[in-house]
């Protein structure tokens, strides 16, 4: 079982917030939540939730991957986080109908 450095974590946070050129408070009230628990976060002392993880991720424009394992895989992309939310809870049935459309654009657009 794999365990997490939530040390490398908070490091990783703090390098994306100063790309942005945020202070913690400006991080904190976008992602709702408290300058004390960037901090904790930041430092490694907090365990923050996948929720609150995601929303960091959203505020610093980086994927989950790079935050939990350092993998810069792409950047972050609000409109694929609001498909993944707008397809949360569909059946699988509506989910796979979704992405053949997506492909069939895609694959229009890619020609």
């Amino acid at each position: 079982m794999t365990t997490i450095n939530w040390s490398l974590i908070g490091k990783r946070i703090k390098h994306k917030r100063l790309q942005h050129n945020l202070t913690q408070e400006q991080l904190a009230e976008y992602a709702y939540t408290s300058n004390i628990y960037i901090c904790r976060i930041e430092k490694g002392t907090a365990n923050p939730t996948l929720e609150m993880l995601i929303r960091l991720c959203m505020v610093l424009e980086c994927s989950i991957s790079y935050i939990i394992e350092g993998n810069e895989i792409q950047k972050y992309d609000s409109n694929a986080m609001d498909l993944g939310v707008i397809l949360d809870g569909c059946s699988p049935y509506m989910v796979r109908l979704v992405r053949g459309i997506v492909r069939s654009i895609v694959d229009i657009e890619g020609h």
